[in-house]
């Protein structure tokens, strides 16, 4: 399935963007790049998953501090 709008990429399954953001998150410490992950887990597959993609989403903006990120993320929940 592909998005609509400038430059759409297919949607991803969410294992694989979810294990990404994993990865992202304690292999790596970016934590910015993995909030942004969980965050298209949920964008892409917001009926699939449940609340876990924002809950990841949330800590990984939470952990560096990341005030108005995590606000958001943890206002969708």
């Amino acid at each position: 399935m592909v998005q609509q709008g400038r430059g759409a990429a297919p949607d991803e399954p969410p294992e694989k963007l979810y294990n990404e953001g994993v990865f992202l998150l304690d292999r790596k410490g970016d934590y910015k790049d993995a909030a942004k992950k969980f965050s298209e887990v949920e964008r892409q597959h917001p009926y699939r998953t449940g609340p876990q993609g924002l809950l990841m989403s949330a800590y990984a903006n939470y952990e560096p501090r990341n005030t108005p990120s995590r606000c958001r993320a943890a206002r969708a929940m």
